[in-house]
């Protein structure tokens, strides 16, 4: 099968400017991952997709040119307002593949064993679409008008925390789906889900400053 990896990475960042290439560990987040995934023994091929020329003279500088290719983003996908989908359904139309890996660099706890771990996974068990997540053993509440709502508990049966049913939180890493599946749902997530577990650190994506020194500290 024919898999590929998507990593879109807008140049624009409005809480951190020019994200993608903040350094961590002297290294450009951008690059960090890239790193991290190159040696995947199941991704055929790695596709950065900007339009930021800042981003590009990065991921040269790894001069690993046999795996990974940069191509420009439409101006229709680099809105701030555009969904990732939109940026999927142009490569899904115009590139051939059977399998995408959708990788979110702002999470960088990701690793060549986890992407392949997740694939095989993936094929073996016939998903159609996977998602990474964190379980999560919480009591969790919801606020409706001026009063709280517990949605996995009864306050006059306080369970053990061990004995809450499992809650995955997304914690936008990485994506799988089937080419096929996507054209079929338009959405990367559709028919059968399934969801690989990661470890408890990686909740942490970089969105603020907070999460920022979170992560350095963590990595």
């Amino acid at each position: 099968m024919n898999i590929i990896c998507i990593i879109p990475a807008r140049g624009g960042s409005k809480r951190i400017k020019n994200k993608n290439i903040l350094k961590l560990n002297s290294i450009p987040l951008i690059n960090l991952v890239i790193k991290k995934i190159y040696k995947s023994k199941l991704i055929n091929k790695i596709m950065i997709f900007s339009n930021d020329q800042n981003i590009t003279k990065c991921v040269s500088e790894l001069n690993l040119n046999q795996k990974i290719s940069t191509y420009s983003r439409s101006k229709k996908s680099e809105k701030d307002e555009a969904s990732t989908e939109v940026l999927l359904k142009e490569i899904s139309l115009k590139f051939n593949f059977d399998i995408a890996v959708l990788l979110q660099i702002t999470n960088p706890f990701i690793t060549a064993k986890i992407i392949d771990k997740a694939l095989t996974m993936f094929i073996k068990d016939g998903y159609d679409s996977m998602l990474s997540a964190v379980p999560m053993k919480s009591f969790i509440w919801e606020k409706k008008k001026n009063t709280a709502i517990p949605k996995n508990y009864k306050i006059t049966k306080r369970p053990r925390s061990q004995n809450i049913n499992d809650y995955y939180l997304e914690n936008g890493s990485f994506y799988i789906y089937k080419k096929n599946s996507f054209l079929k749902n338009k959405n990367r997530l559709g028919g059968k889900i399934g969801i690989y577990e990661m470890k408890k650190e990686s909740i942490f994506e970089l969105d603020d400053y907070n999460d920022l020194e979170i992560i350095k500290k963590l990595i």
